[in-house]
């Protein structure tokens, strides 16, 4: 019979993201998913050691953020055509204060366990245009997602596909936002904790500065992304962020469906 550790409650993980349990030999992100199943994976990708951790979750599989390798959460596999494994561990949601718990970690030189909060993630899809994906959903992750932006280079038109959870501090969020931002596609999202599109644009309209920049409402990330992809030029960039809800939303159907290909179309699987 196993003995289990205590992790965290599960809403200490964010649904599409990751937590990162740092020890004296190595770090092991987990993972949960959007229909709160947990796993956990040595925060190393297979083929050049990048952190799992700061990548997109999609389904039962992760993006590393380097890369873009696609690992199976349940198996560690790299999933074709890519090879390679990275480490699991078992893992066990429970109901009550004890969830989830997972029994890996029980050698006295690998204790001292700690829950640290994860940078902003960054991750630049190559393409025409450029997509970025980044689930900036406070302040201080968009302070640092503008600073990546800026270092980027020119764009001529930056486009960004918007949805945050109401209960976030959202009006410095998108001020930050508003000098770079040339066309709000702002969306709903599939929680109750979520700004609806219109609320969302409605906060814009009473801040931005810009005389220049347009805004629309969608009914959910898929289908702003797709506008932002019809309205956007080869040159330009389109930017997914605001929560883990939007940009698990435009991978619902995996990295391929979105990354986009050389004339500005998603690749096809």
């Amino acid at each position: 019979m196993k003995d289990w550790i205590e992790i965290a409650a599960l809403d200490d993980i964010p649904r599409l993201g990751a937590r990162v349990i740092r020890t004296d030999t190595m770090d092991v992100a987990i993972f949960r998913t959007r229909d709160d199943q947990v796993f956990a994976l040595s925060d190393a990708c297979p083929h050049r050691g990048g952190p799992l951790s700061q990548g997109i979750v999609h389904g039962t599989s992760v993006s590393c953020p380097l890369h873009n390798w696609k690992i199976d959460l349940a198996s560690g596999q790299a999933l074709g055509p890519d090879e390679g494994c990275t480490n699991v561990f078992a893992t066990r949601v429970e109901d009550g204060p004890r969830a989830p718990r997972y029994d890996w970690l029980l050698d006295p030189q690998r204790s001292g366990l700690a829950l640290v909060e994860l940078p902003g993630r960054f991750q630049v899809l190559p393409g025409q245009p450029a997509l970025v994906l980044d689930v900036a959903h406070n302040p201080h992750a968009v302070a640092a997602l503008v600073a990546n932006l800026d270092a980027m280079g020119f764009y001529p038109t930056t486009h960004a596909v918007f949805g945050a959870m109401a209960d976030k501090d959202l009006a410095p969020m998108l001020e930050r936002l508003d000098p770079l931002v040339d066309r709000w596609y702002f969306t709903d999202l599939p929680t109750a904790r979520a700004a609806s599109a219109g609320a969302l644009q409605a906060l814009w309209q009473g801040l931005t500065r810009r005389q220049d920049a347009i805004a629309q409402g969608f009914a959910d990330p898929q289908q702003a992304l797709a506008a932002a992809r019809g309205a956007a030029e080869p040159a330009d960039r389109i930017v997914v962020l605001g929560s883990f809800y939007t940009v698990g939303g435009v991978l619902e159907h995996g990295l391929a469906s979105v990354k986009p290909g050389p004339t500005g179309q998603p690749t096809s699987r």
